[in-house]
C-alpha cells in the first residue's frame, strides 16, 4: 500500500530549484514511525501535484540523507505549463503571510519492523521505496469539502490512512490490555471497498462533477461514523 507523510520545505528558488526535509530519522513522527539510517537512501523521485500521476509531473528530485535527516532536492519544469503555473503559485504562497501549501511524499514501506517504547508501539521504518514528492492543498482530508476537488485515489489514499492510523491504536491498547471497539472500523473498511468497486464501474460514464459530489458525500460519512462511534 502506498502511504503519504507531510514534508517541510525549506527553499524554492526563482530557477525552480527547492529543497524540503523528509524526516528526523531519530525522531517518532505524529504518525508514530521512526527510522532506521539508511530507509530513505539515495532516490530519484517525480514530483507531481497533488500526488496525481494522471497529469504532466511538475519536475523531478533526488531523496537522500545527511546526518540525521532526510531531505529531497528538487527542480520544477519551468519549460512546461504546469510547472511554471504551480511555480508561480507557490513563490506567491511563501511570499504572502504564512503559506498555505502543504508537501508530502509518497512511498512503499520495504522492510520495517515494530517496537514498543516508553510503553508505546513504535513502528521502525527501515528501507523505503519513494515513489514521488508532491505541493498538496492544505486541509484536504477525509470529512472536509475541500476533498470533493481531490482525484480519486488521493481520496481512497485518504480513507486507508484514516483506517490504518485506526489499526495501529487498536494494536498499541490491546498491547496495554484495553479494549477498543472496532466495529465502526470493519463498516469503514467494507465502504471504502464498495465505493472503489462503484468507481471502477462508472469511471467512464459518470460526470466529473457527480464523482466530486460522491466522494464528498462518501467523505461525510465517514467522517460521522468516527466521530459517532469514536475510538473506545
Amino acid at each position: 500500500m502506498i502511504e503519504h507523510k507531510r514534508i517541510e520545505l525549506k527553499k524554492l528558488d526563482d530557477d525552480g530549484t527547492g529543497l524540503a526535509q523528509i524526516a528526523t530519522l531519530s525522531a517518532v513522527d505524529h504518525d508514530g514511525d521512526t527510522y532506521a539510517k539508511g530507509a530513505f537512501g539515495d532516490q530519484q523521485v517525480l514530483i507531481l501535484a497533488g500526488h496525481s500521476w494522471a497529469g504532466v509531473p511538475l519536475g523531478k528530485g533526488r531523496v537522500f540523507e545527511k546526518g540525521d535527516f532526510a531531505f529531497t532536492e528538487f527542480k520544477l519544469n519551468l519549460d512546461t505549463s504546469a510547472g511554471a503555473e504551480w511555480h508561480k503559485a507557490l513563490k506567491f504562497d511563501m511570499a504572502n503571510g504564512d503559506p498555505l501549501t502543504e508537501w508530502s511524499y509518497g512511498f512503499k514501506i520495504v522492510q520495517s519492523t515494530d517496537e514498543v517504547r516508553d510503553g508505546k508501539s513504535v513502528r521502525v521504518l527501515e528501507k523505503l521505496d519513494i515513489f514521488e514528492v508532491s505541493p498538496v492543498i492544505k486541509g484536504a482530508g477525509v470529512g472536509t469539502h475541500t476533498v470533493a476537488m481531490k482525484g480519486r485515489s488521493e481520496f481512497l489514499t485518504d480513507a486507508n490512512d484514516l483506517i490504518e492510523f485506526a489499526e495501529r491504536l487498536a494494536a498499541e491498547r490491546k498491547a496495554e490490555g484495553k479494549t477498543f471497539r472496532a466495529g465502526w472500523l470493519l463498516q469503514m473498511k467494507t465502504l471504502r471497498d464498495q465505493f472503489e468497486f462503484f468507481l471502477d464501474d462508472v469511471d467512464e460514464k459518470i460526470e466529473p462533477t457527480d464523482q466530486a459530489e460522491a466522494e464528498d458525500v462518501f467523505a461525510r460519512f465517514l467522517s460521522s461514523s468516527h466521530q459517532h462511534r469514536g475510538m473506545k
